[in-house]
């Protein structure tokens, strides 16, 4: 049988004690906070890519 890729992590007594619903609310939330995550280093990295063509975009208008 095939290893899981996740190491197994020792869970807490308060964890252990919590709902499936909490448990669930606190999956939703930290899905919205990777996806939140993920959007922000999207932009970011858009952010970038437009500062190095604007001046790489002027360096040439300088170099003619």
């Amino acid at each position: 049988m095939p290893k899981s890729q996740f190491p197994r992590i020792k869970m807490s007594q308060e964890d252990r004690n919590k709902t499936q619903e909490q448990l669930l609310e606190e999956l939703a939330y930290l899905r919205a906070e990777v996806a939140l995550l993920k959007k922000r280093r999207a932009l970011r990295l858009e952010q970038e890519a437009r500062e190095a063509a604007e001046q790489q975009r002027l360096q040439n208008l300088y170099q003619d």
